[in-house]
């Protein structure tokens, strides 16, 4: 029998106010959470002061030489470089290179590019000591830190040894006279020197075209040289008397004659 001095029981519903207020407290807390975590790792964080590389010094050498020079060219800290070779004045100055020149040494290699491409030495033209600088090995494609004998243009000849004679490592025949640099060395030739005889025909003309003396201005001797034989009188650096009339060819020339007609 149902009690008529009691109200009816109502079920339990959350106020809505309650449930907002619950889940504000769950968010406060996962912020803050965020924020102790977030500066607790900042705390921990290693700092490297670009400006100030004194204070970092046991940090920075115990890196690679390159290394630093990255760390010190690549900073977002802007610093002063004065040559605008890609490394600070700072860490030049710790490299004892030239601030005010990109290539200190003069070997055709920025100090960047020594320092952080080629791992040679800014202040040597010649790293490797091999008589090549630096800047000729890397165009001819050898190695700046190796003496080996390398023969870029497979002449016969090391880089090393033709950097001594003053020929072209990347040219068979520097002076394009017909004999390679090796074969111009073996007989005697100078490698730099296109006309040994001084008569204006080139060597490699006189060698493979009018077969005449290269060592000789007048190879017949009859008084004129084979240029003038070659391209004036076209008569035969090789023969004194061209017409064969028992006069030479420069007899008939001096005396108004024709060295081509008997």
């Amino acid at each position: 029998m149902a009690n008529e001095n009691f109200p009816p029981i109502e079920p339990m519903v959350p106020k809505k106010n309650s449930l907002a207020t619950i889940i504000i407290s769950i968010l406060v807390m996962v912020i803050l959470m965020a924020l102790a975590a977030f500066f607790f790792l900042q705390k921990e964080k290693p700092e490297i002061d670009f400006k100030q590389p004194a204070k970092n010094q046991n940090t920075m050498q115990s890196l690679p030489i390159d290394q630093q020079a990255i760390l010190l060219a690549s900073s977002t800290v802007e610093e002063t470089d004065t040559d605008g070779d890609g490394l600070s004045d700072n860490y030049e100055l710790s490299l004892k290179s030239d601030i005010s020149r990109s290539d200190t040494d003069d070997d055709g290699l920025s100090d960047y590019a020594e320092v952080i491409i080629y791992k040679t030495d800014p202040l040597s033209a010649d790293t490797d000591g091999d008589g090549i600088s630096d800047g000729l090995e890397i165009d001819s494609a050898s190695d700046p830190l190796s003496q080996g004998m390398l023969d870029t243009d497979g002449d016969g000849l090391s880089d090393s040894q033709e950097a001594e004679l003053g020929s072209d490592p990347k040219k068979v025949d520097t002076n394009d006279d017909g004999f390679s640099d090796k074969t111009a060395v073996e007989i005697g030739a100078i490698l730099t020197n296109t006309d040994l005889d001084g008569d204006g025909l080139s060597n490699y003309h006189e060698r493979n075209i009018s077969l005449t003396n290269m060592n000789k201005a007048d190879s017949d001797g009859d008084g004129v040289n084979d240029f003038d034989e070659w391209t004036k009188y076209a008569t035969d650096p090789n023969n004194a008397d061209t017409d064969g009339d028992g006069y030479s060819d420069g007899q008939e020339i001096s005396g108004g004659y024709n060295p081509k007609g008997k």
